[in-house]
């Protein structure tokens, strides 16, 4: 099977199951292709450019209300983004197929190579799989689709896959007095990992929903 892991950037693994766990066959990785880079496009479109300046918290007050908007925008056609040093500025799912397009076609290409490295055709898997912060943007699966033949399946709580697979790899020696070191993929065991926590990190300020009357007047 094959696991798109699309965080910050993106990992795909091709892995074969084993008696005891996952053997990878290959694994190809790009820092830049991921929910980071959408970010950074969306953050650009929404100040128009404009540089920001290095210092302060004014460029991580913009990246970080460019992430909330991406996210909100997978559920609304359009969000009021807050700005450092600037009014608030509308962003529309328009703008978020735009920021995404580069990112979802290396991910399909990623994956592609990443089959192919395995020396495996597209036919010869049991199964595709997308998982991660990122798993969720749009067209994702059509271009991972129109690549390989396959519509990968985004797994439950794409997000948490991490850390719900280190909290089932730490809970399966409790109480055992002898480590055992069973050769499990971290991120690429979550297929079928049960649920065992929520997140608790820091909850950014949300962007508000646009309404028809925000828009036009």
């Amino acid at each position: 099977m094959t696991v798109c892991d699309v965080g910050a950037g993106v990992e795909v693994t091709v892995l074969r199951r084993t008696a005891a766990s996952f053997e990878v066959l290959a694994t190809l990785a790009d820092p830049e292709a991921g929910g980071a880079s959408v970010d950074s496009t969306l953050a650009a479109a929404l100040t128009n450019g404009q540089d920001m300046a290095a210092d302060g918290a004014a460029p991580w007050v913009t990246t970080e209300s460019a992430r909330v908007a991406k996210e909100s925008l997978l559920s609304y056609p359009a969000v009021t983004v807050p700005l450092a040093d600037q009014p608030p500025v509308i962003a529309n799912r328009a703008m978020l197929d735009e920021a995404v397009r580069p990112v979802v076609r290396r991910v399909a290409d990623l994956t592609q190579q990443t089959i192919a490295a395995a020396e495996l055709s597209a036919r010869d898997l049991a199964g595709m799989y997308c998982a991660g912060g990122s798993a969720r943007l749009p067209r994702l699966g059509e271009a991972i689709a129109e690549h390989t033949g396959i519509t990968p399946a985004v797994v439950a709580e794409p997000q948490f896959v991490a850390a719900f697979g280190a909290a089932k790899a730490g809970s399966a020696g409790h109480g055992v007095g002898v480590a055992v070191d069973v050769p499990v993929p971290p991120v690429r065991r979550a297929i079928g990992i049960e649920r065992l926590g929520a997140d608790h990190g820091r909850t950014p300020p949300h962007p508000r929903r646009t309404t028809h009357d925000d828009e036009h007047g």
